[in-house]
């Protein structure tokens, strides 16, 4: 079967990612105590470029059709792989819910991803020397309870992915919610140890559920729909939180990024029961 080891690939890479973030976090807040945090942040970029170098000479797009001539602007090709994987997934319902949920998904994840170390440091008074230690703890940790959480879906989740990830996503809209609102550190923390965790379940199981029942012929222009989609919610959310944030408070922002994953409960469902 094509799609044969498919939820293991994408779960096993999760749990390599996780574990590679792990080690990084470490390495990065020793370097930076040593060196400084730009010199770190330089040294990043640097292993970036080095690993698009290294995927572009080994990991080669060999049979990739492009739907779209090469001397197209950028916009033009963007709207033409839109139109093409909309025109694809018309008419399957859950692949149209698949893309509701990416879009719902990029909404609320990047206002989170921009206010809660803001909220941590705002409201518990972190000082900038004591930030350092202090997220490099809060990454490592979520690193490690990432792969935990992995690994056990790797072993017990089989197939259900649209149940998994509804009652994941139940709990993380709770969690954040607490998470905004809740006023002692340790708390807060242990919540966002739980967010982290949950959150990092979403993109292995979606590309599982959405892999599996694309075509293979134009899944890799499909797939750059999907992207395309998560990429419009991410630059459409992060702004309009950011405002809420702006003229409410921090937390606004914050139960507002939760409150906006509620839609995709909806979605989970209606896929759930297909």
């Amino acid at each position: 079967m094509e799609n044969d080891g498919l939820e293991q690939v994408f779960l096993r890479g999760a749990q390599y990612s996780s574990l590679g973030r792990f080690v990084g976090i470490g390495f990065a807040v020793l370097l930076a105590e040593v060196t400084s945090v730009q010199m770190t942040i330089v040294l990043a970029g640097g292993m970036l470029v080095t690993l698009a170098i290294i995927a572009w000479r080994v990991l080669p797009e060999t049979r990739f059709e492009p739907i779209t001539r090469a001397d197209t602007s950028n916009l033009a090709q963007a709207k033409r792989t839109v139109r093409y994987g909309s025109t694809h997934i018309r008419g399957n319902s859950i692949l149209v819910g698949l893309a509701a949920i990416t879009l719902v998904w990029g909404l609320a994840s990047e206002g989170f991803d921009r206010l809660w170390g803001a909220h941590l440091i705002e409201t518990f008074q972190l000082s900038e020397q004591a930030a350092v230690y202090w997220f490099g703890l809060f990454y490592a940790v979520a690193f490690l309870l990432n792969m935990l959480v992995l690994k056990g879906v790797e072993l017990y989740v089989k197939g259900r992915y649209a149940t998994t990830l509804f009652w994941f996503n139940v709990l993380l809209i709770i969690a954040m919610l607490a998470f905004a609102s809740v006023g002692q550190f340790w708390v807060a923390v242990l919540l966002y140890w739980t967010i982290a965790a949950l959150r990092n379940v979403h993109y292995p199981l979606m590309s599982v559920m959405t892999n599996e029942r694309l075509p293979s012929k134009g899944r890799a222009t499909i797939l750059s729909m999907f992207g395309q989609v998560d990429a419009f919610g991410q630059v459409a959310g992060g702004p309009l939180i950011g405002l809420l944030a702006l003229y409410t408070s921090i937390q606004g922002g914050l139960g507002a990024a939760a409150l906006l994953l509620v839609p995709m409960l909806y979605f989970l469902r209606r896929i759930k029961h297909h």
